[in-house]
């Protein structure tokens, strides 16, 4: 069990001394006694790397309806994605009632509970946005720019397994028997070749690579396979759009350990994951640090600032927002291996796919905010703080402060002995709306005793404590 501590607001605080001294002798005794129970228990780790909420419990999460075309006999999807939490849209093959190989582009506007199909014969596909649709139709590429209503048909003179792009005019195109990557800047009405090739033998038809490219020019690309070693992965990264790609590493002989995802929220700071491990970088790529996953890693979303869910094995998802030093399990009621995850942040929800041992279709969706802390920012009122969490906790040394508010919110920041000796106060500016994460550097170095902290956050309007358990 993690030790969770008691969390106490006064939305309308008048005097610091007061509130702050009342509120220390009415938690001292309580906490001494919880503190010396749990301990005595062996249950305050001494390494706490692993959160399980009790409260992420799987009757929270919405199934919908996912209704295909009656016509299907198997259903085969590479890629589910939503755009928003209305619309989505999906890539996928299979076998209709009279055994005829399918691959359509399908599309769905309420939420996922049914799908038509938009695209016929479509070996890859791509959607950037809720307008901008692209689908590789055997020598045809069919773009869209009204959501898949109306297409226009260029003439595709290349086989494509996978499409991507960065925007409306930039992207690639990927085909796996020979290792190319063309590019476009007209948004594929032209194609150039590439000057080097790209390993891409982990690219398959149930299967598309992991891409991600957070400016035009600048990507990411990721596998489970190497042209250095078996039983490895690879990064590949480009800096001219796709036309030449160099590999990353993080050990000798760009040996890399099997990945399936990439994100990138800006040129300089991502992750990749795959089976067992996640890794991050904070300058594009020129270093990747290593961290253990505990689960499968088949898809990711989410950033550095707000924090990354990663999806897997057995009906569950986790969620860090400290680079994977530590991670909180949410169990989703379902047997199946989730192969994709989308946010959004505008509604406040994340939405999750998978199939079950069965075959059978999940698609869940669930309330961003009870999962993350994190609030839609249009729900948040200016001098709110909410959801304030300390971890790790206890603290050792570094720890992260993370809560919910409206960005340009001035807080002062304090932090108690359980005397209510003040022993830290700083100011800081909340600089994004919703989810924000505060780092405090190593606590050794205040040559603080162990024991009972309270950290404190005031605004000009509430106060915000929460207990935390200091134990070098």
């Amino acid at each position: 069990m993690f030790l969770r501590f008691f969390l106490v607001e006064s939305q309308h605080a008048n005097t610091r001394g007061g509130v702050v001294k009342s509120m220390m002798k009415a938690l001292v005794v309580a906490a001494l006694v919880a503190l010396s129970t749990l301990k005595a228990a062996g249950q305050v780790p001494e390494s706490p790397n692993l959160m399980n909420d009790a409260q992420a419990n799987a009757q929270e999460w919405e199934r919908l309806k996912f209704v295909l075309p009656s016509e299907y006999k198997n259903f085969h999807p590479r890629n589910v994605t939503f755009l928003t939490t209305q619309i989505g849209w999906i890539s996928a093959y299979g076998y209709d009632t009279s055994n005829t190989l399918f691959q359509h582009v399908l599309k769905s506007s309420d939420g996922g509970d049914s799908w038509r199909v938009i695209a016929d014969n479509a070996q890859a596909a791509f959607a950037l946005d809720t307008s901008h649709f692209w689908a590789a139709c055997g020598d045809k590429l069919l773009t869209s720019s009204t959501g898949g209503v109306l297409w226009d048909a260029l003439t595709l003179d290349m086989r494509v397994d996978q499409l991507y792009f960065a925007d409306s005019i930039h992207g690639i195109a990927l085909r796996s028997d020979n290792n190319t990557c063309r590019s476009t800047s007209d948004g594929g009405v032209s194609w150039q070749d590439g000057d080097t090739n790209v390993y891409l033998a982990g690219l398959s038809p149930s299967r598309n690579l992991g891409i991600s490219f957070p400016h035009w020019r600048t990507g990411w690309l990721v596998s489970e396979a190497s042209p250095f070693a078996t039983d490895n992965g690879m990064i590949a990264h480009t800096t001219t759009a796709g036309r030449s790609w160099t590999y990353q590493k993080i050990y000798a002989n760009y040996q890399m350990p099997m990945l399936y995802s990439v994100s990138f929220s800006d040129s300089s700071h991502g992750y990749a994951a795959g089976p067992g491990n996640l890794l991050r970088t904070s300058n594009g790529g020129k270093d990747w640090s290593k961290t253990s996953l505990p689960i499968r890693g088949y898809s990711i979303a989410g950033d550095y600032r707000d924090g990354l869910f990663v999806t897997g094995w057995n009906g569950q998802i986790c969620f860090t927002s400290d680079g994977g030093a530590s991670w909180r399990f949410f169990e989703t009621g379902y047997d199946v291996n989730y192969s994709s995850i989308s946010l959004d942040k505008t509604q406040g929800y994340v939405i999750i796919f998978g199939k079950s041992n069965s075959a059978e279709n999940i698609l869940l969706r669930r309330k961003l905010h009870t999962l993350t802390r994190y609030h839609a920012p249009e729900t948040m009122h200016a001098h709110t703080i909410r959801d304030l969490e300390v971890a790790p906790n206890p603290v050792r040394s570094a720890f992260s402060v993370s809560f919910s508010s409206r960005a340009g919110l001035d807080v002062e920041i304090s932090i108690y002995s359980i005397l209510g000796l003040e022993v830290f106060r700083g100011y800081r500016r909340v600089q994004y709306d919703g989810f924000n994460q505060w780092h405090f550097g190593n606590l050794m170095h205040w040559k603080l005793a162990n024991g009972v902290y309270f950290l404190q956050l005031k605004t000009a309007e509430s106060l915000h404590t929460v207990g935390i358990w200091y134990d070098r």
